[in-house]
């Protein structure tokens, strides 16, 4: 078994991949529990939580089957706009570094 990193975070993966597929989560103690809060839902009158998941933490219904009320704890950036920017960060510095390989005093020239 080896240490690999995988959009869900670490794991443990079998060397003999893709013959063997076995892999084994590192992060199953991390789980963070859920709050419960003093508001109810609007919806259904219940108990809600404060959540902690993936994309980030969230308030929903202790109902939650049932009832699917979520509110989001957004921070004020979008994410859509947030990997946007990233992107064209990176696309500005890879520009640069084209530019600079066209002002280097080697030409690569390809004669036909």
């Amino acid at each position: 078994m080896v240490l690999k990193r995988g959009r869900f975070g670490q794991f443990m993966a079998c060397t003999g991949y893709p013959e063997c597929k076995t892999t084994r989560r590192l992060d199953q103690g991390k789980k963070v529990p859920d709050i419960p809060l003093d508001e109810k839902c609007p919806q259904c009158g219940r108990n809600l939580l404060l959540r902690q998941r993936r994309f980030g933490e969230f308030i929903s219904c202790s109902g939650y089957p049932e009832c699917k009320w979520v509110k989001q704890n957004y921070i004020g950036v979008k994410v859509r706009s947030a990997r946007l920017e990233t992107w064209r960060r990176r696309r500005r510095a890879a520009q640069s570094v084209l530019r600079l390989f066209e002002l280097s005093e080697v030409q690569v020239h390809v004669s036909v």
